[in-house]
């Protein structure tokens, strides 16, 4: 997605990320300096893994 997000327009997550079954898929939706908006879609019985930074 590109960074200038349009803040006016509703946008609709479900439709921006196919879901895969047994996996977990990602989308960035947002990548700046100060941070990232990722969205996930999850199978049953999938999650994320324990990290630091």
């Amino acid at each position: 997605m590109s960074e200038k997000v349009d803040l006016a327009h509703v946008f609709d997550l479900a439709k921006m990320l196919d879901y895969q079954e047994g996996s977990v898929v990602s989308r960035t939706i947002i990548n700046k300096e100060v941070g990232t908006v990722t969205l996930f879609s999850f199978d049953k019985d999938e999650g994320l893994s324990e990290h630091t930074t």
